[in-house]
């Protein structure tokens, strides 16, 4: 018996299809795309059901990975108002702002491992391109790549957490129970909680610098970072158990959803705090 077909082998007339469709301006899917796209799929941590990947924003980012400038071109004429108006966010003077725009855009598009080429699908492209935008521009302001009117912390801090809202696990209708329950959550943990998971998440300190940092074992930073993460989940849970009128099997979904955005979240609201 033959080696068994491959997804992309099995599906190639409808990728090219719904490639084509969505960037016409873009040459089909070569071989080296097809290879990509199924070593992803192949991945445990893909996208949940390999039947429906987004296949033209997987393409677009593949392709803008490559250095293909018609699809860097598409990217920014369909999402480039999602870098600009989350910069925004971060800088209050024009210039301020055009300037971290160019420092995403660098980010996103040049040097050996373009950012952009790590998308994966999990969530919508516009989405993942706010949280990389807000990250990149909130660095640039850390490490003072560039001088900015800056924005308020109240500001900056409510845009990191209504982008959180933007992402498509969360049904339209949860979307303000989800931001009041993690913000409720987020108020709850003690200063040294945020503290830490600022230098683990934002800054990127290893467990063992953390321990030599606060004269305690790796182990014991391991159990902290995690019992502060599992503090934002569940408090965030008995939240939303008290405000929505959902049952426990849909809820333990929506916290499935939300659990796997926990880290995400947190590194986003506490690099925003950082930089304000």
């Amino acid at each position: 018996m033959g080696e068994e077909p491959t997804w992309s082998a099995r599906h190639a007339t409808a990728i090219e299809r719904r490639v084509r469709e969505a960037w016409p301006q873009l040459a089909p899917p070569p071989p080296a795309f097809s290879t990509w796209l199924d070593a992803l799929l192949a991945d445990e941590s893909a996208p949940g059901d390999p039947a429906t990947p987004p296949l033209p924003e997987l393409y677009l980012c593949w392709c803008c990975g490559q250095g293909d400038a018609r699809a860097i071109a598409a990217l920014e004429s369909n999402y480039g108002e999602v870098i600009r108006s989350t910069v925004h966010r971060v800088a209050s003077d024009r210039t301020g702002a055009e300037d971290l725009a160019q420092i995403v855009r660098r980010h996103l598009f040049t040097g050996e491992r373009p950012a952009i080429a790590s998308y994966r699908g999990r969530g919508a492209l516009a989405a993942w391109l706010g949280v990389v935008a807000m990250r990149t521009a909130l660095n640039a302001v850390r490490r003072k790549d560039v001088t900015v009117l800056p924005a308020s912390a109240d500001a900056v801090l409510q845009a990191a957490a209504m982008e959180d809202l933007e992402v498509d696990f969360l049904k339209a209708e949860y979307r303000s129970a989800f931001k009041h329950a993690f913000e409720a959550a987020l108020s709850q943990l003690q200063p040294r909680q945020r503290t830490i998971l600022r230098q683990h998440l934002v800054e990127g300190l290893t467990v063992r610098q953390l321990g030599t940092l606060y004269a305690v074992s790796s182990s014991t930073i391991a159990r902290w970072v995690v019992a502060a993460r599992e503090q934002v989940a569940e408090t965030t849970r008995a939240h939303l158990r008290r405000t929505l009128d959902i049952g426990d099997e849909e809820l333990d979904a929506l916290m499935r959803s939300i659990r796997s955005r926990v880290d995400l979240s947190l590194s986003r609201v506490l690099a925003a705090e950082g930089a304000a």
